[in-house]
């Protein structure tokens, strides 16, 4: 018969195998709030967020219009699992993300360069030196538009425009659904495509210069789903190329339904 001592070692080893894993936490970033990421008291943005989240943690966006830290238009993802999620009323009780529009944008007044900003130029980034494998992006309206110069006509001046992506990671099973993309002087979503649950569902990619989707850069054994999507107005990239919808490459298997 088994000691008191050895039962209890055989318990404690049994639940070691089965791994420890925190609860998620909920945080919430509501414009204009001054609080802790509480329901009731939010981040004012969702860098802040970011900034406190661990692995596996879901950060949930109120509608109204982001400008990132220091008004650059960047937020970057290093930590595998998370979910964000926008389109929600301003008490959160309600979520529609074409109706209460979360919108990512850079600050008009924007005055800052290059330095320690994705480099991939993303609106929404993963770090391209640490996990985010398993990143869900839903419900957000990334807008280009205040990164651009124009011209009377309306024409884009590509040369004094901030060139960049709308959304980009290069971590495996990515997941973007419901969002508008647009104006961006660069692809609309560029991925590496790691893994065999990438999606992109149900979003809009909309006006912008090279491509609106890019696979190009799947890894091998990659599968990519791209379900429900509309794009509309993609140009030719002067001396660069593009101009395609979606640009599909020789590795890993696209998707188009």
């Amino acid at each position: 018969m088994l000691s008191r001592y050895a039962r209890f070692a055989i318990m404690l080893l049994a639940f070691l195998s089965m791994g420890f894993q925190a609860q998620a936490t909920e945080w919430y970033v509501k414009q204009g709030a001054e609080g802790d990421g509480t329901k009731a008291n939010p981040f004012p943005d969702m860098w802040k967020a970011l900034a406190k989240a661990a692995r596996g943690d879901v950060i949930r966006v109120a509608e109204g219009t982001y400008n990132g830290k220091g008004g650059s238009g960047h937020w970057v993802v290093s930590l595998p699992n998370l979910t964000l999620v926008g389109g929600y009323s301003a008490d959160f009780s309600v979520r529609d993300p074409f109706k209460h529009q979360t919108v990512l944008e850079r600050a008009k007044d924007f005055k800052g360069d290059w330095t320690g900003l994705p480099e991939s130029g993303a609106f929404i980034a993963g770090d391209l030196h640490k996990d985010h494998s398993g990143l869900v992006v839903d419900g957000f309206i990334l807008n280009g538009e205040s990164r651009n110069s124009y011209k009377g006509s309306g024409d884009i001046i590509i040369g004094d425009s901030y060139k960049g992506v709308g959304i980009s990671a290069n971590s495996a099973n990515i997941k973007i659904r419901n969002c508008i993309v647009l104006n961006t002087l660069g692809d609309g979503i560029y991925c590496t495509w790691q893994g065999e649950a990438n999606e992109i569902a149900n979003c809009f990619v909309i006006n912008t210069f090279y491509n609106a989707i890019a696979t190009r850069s799947a890894q091998p054994n990659s599968k990519v789903a791209l379900k429900n999507n509309t794009i509309a107005f993609c140009w030719f990239y002067p001396s660069k190329g593009g101009g395609m919808s979606v640009f599909v490459g020789r590795q890993g298997k696209t998707t188009l339904d």
